[in-house]
């Protein structure tokens, strides 16, 4: 097993994040607004999931927001006081 490593962990939710967001681009633009919930997207959904579990067990949260230039992503370090009980 790897060690956790919140670079490479960021790095891969932008691009799942990116790529979640241009699939639902892509099937509203379809006009198929109905089926924003395909296996793709399900299946991003849940490696995202996964993937804020693990930056979690590791003491790490995502934090997303909209800015004048798009979306921001960081990865940040829990502190004591903001985390959960077991």
């Amino acid at each position: 097993m790897t060690a956790f490593n919140p670079d490479q962990a960021l790095a891969r939710h932008i691009a799942l994040s990116d790529q979640a967001e241009a699939e639902a681009e892509r099937l509203i633009a379809e006009g198929r607004h109905s089926t924003a919930t395909t296996a793709l997207n399900m299946a991003l959904n849940q490696e995202l999931g996964e993937l804020q579990s693990e930056a979690m067990s590791n003491g790490f949260v995502f934090r997303c927001w909209e800015s004048d230039n798009g979306f921001v992503h960081t990865i940040e370090k829990i502190l004591p006081e903001q985390e959960q009980p077991s």
